[in-house]
C-alpha cells in the first residue's frame, strides 16, 4: 500500500532529466512521504529522541529533506503509518512526553 500525503506542484521548474529521475525514484520506493514545515528541524537535532526512541522498537527508514518533505518505510504498514503519525505528534513536545508517547504506541500496536 502507497500513501503519498504530498506531491510536487504541477507549474514546478525542474530539469526534464530531474523530473525523470523524481519518477524513476517515486516507482521504485514504498513507503510513506509526508511534509511538515517546521518540525523537520527538530529532526535533524542530535538532542531530538524521537527517531532513537522509534527505532529501539520498529526497524524503519527514514529521509529527511530541508524542503520539510519526510519519507517513511517499515517492514508494514501499520508501522509506517504510527510513526508518520508519532513524528506528526511530537511537535511540540519536550523530549520527556516524546519518550512516554512512543511507549504508548508501542504497548497499543502490540495489543
Amino acid at each position: 500500500m502507497r500513501v503519498k500525503l504530498s506531491v510536487l506542484p504541477k507549474n514546478t521548474t525542474l530539469h526534464p532529466l530531474a523530473r525523470a529521475l523524481i519518477r524513476l525514484l517515486d516507482q521504485e520506493r514504498s513507503g510513506l512521504t509526508m511534509f511538515i514545515l517546521f518540525l523537520f528541524c527538530r529532526l535533524l537535532s542530535k538532542e531530538f529522541v524521537l527517531l532513537k526512541c522509534l527505532g529501539k522498537y520498529f526497524p524503519f527508514e527514514c529521509t529527511v529533506g530541508m524542503n520539510g518533505r519526510v519519507w517513511i518505510n517499515s517492514a508494514s504498514t501499520p508501522h509506517t503509518i504510527a510513526i508518520a503519525n508519532a513524528i506528526s505528534n511530537s511537535e511540540y513536545m519536550t523530549n520527556n512526553q516524546i519518550e512516554t508517547m512512543v511507549k504508548q504506541l508501542v504497548k497499543g500496536i502490540q495489543s
